[in-house]
């Protein structure tokens, strides 16, 4: 379940950021410094081989492989987590994923995640779902809660210059 999650998240910012609402997103460069350059010591472009711990969940059609940490504390900022999954393409850390269950960590999450970044841009925000979306010149958050599982999720991507 969290592997399809993970794929329907990439697929649908791939095609939200260059179809759908290309002319509505500008670069925000200061997604890009808020976000930091590393998620709970880890730094973005790390490889995988040099991290201990870790415990393969998987991959994703893109190729991105997902990893849980061990012994991760499932707690940012009072809120507690379902699950945190860390992801690595050719190798190397480009995206965490923060999973919660029930409606109260959601609307929890989305004020944490608000005030961190800004409002965002609002996709969706219906009956069965709400997404929101920031993008950087080299990084992207999308932030969704769906009401059919009662879980939401935010997913920030950090592309780095993936050297050898």
């Amino acid at each position: 379940m969290q592997k399809i999650k993970f794929i329907s998240i990439i697929l649908s910012f791939l095609l939200i950021g260059n179809y759908s609402f290309a002319e509505t997103f500008k670069y925000d460069v200061e997604v890009d410094a808020k976000i930091g350059d590393n998620f709970r010591g880890i730094e973005w472009g790390t490889d995988i081989s040099t991290l201990k711990g870790m415990h393969s969940k998987g991959k994703t059609l893109e190729g991105i492989y997902t990893y849980s940490k061990e012994g991760d504390d499932l707690k940012i900022d009072g809120l507690t987590l379902k699950n945190i999954e860390y992801g690595f393409w050719e190798g190397k850390f480009c995206s965490v994923q923060l999973i919660v269950k029930e409606e109260s960590n959601w609307v929890a999450l989305k004020q944490l995640t608000f005030e961190k970044y800004g409002e965002g841009i609002e996709v969706i925000k219906d009956a069965t779902q709400e997404q929101y979306v920031w993008q950087g010149q080299m990084a992207y958050i999308f932030l969704m809660y769906d009401r059919s599982s009662n879980e939401g999720w935010i997913t920030i991507t950090k592309m780095t210059k993936m050297t050898e």
